[in-house]
């Protein structure tokens, strides 16, 4: 079973996003959890006038 900890660390700074996917375990393979944050992620980034980059 899953643990609930976020696969995706997302940090803004300045009017930049960087977006780290985080399963080191699992070489950081995508499951269907990891698409629905990045999914969430980018959806907030597309949102955020404020942002110029995401990385």
């Amino acid at each position: 079973m899953e643990s609930k900890a976020s696969y995706v660390r997302y940090e803004k700074m300045g009017r930049v996003a960087y977006i780290t996917i985080n399963r080191p375990e699992v070489l950081n393979a995508l499951n269907l959890r990891t698409h629905e944050e990045l999914q969430a992620i980018w959806d907030d980034f597309e949102n955020d006038d404020s942002l110029w980059l995401g990385v």
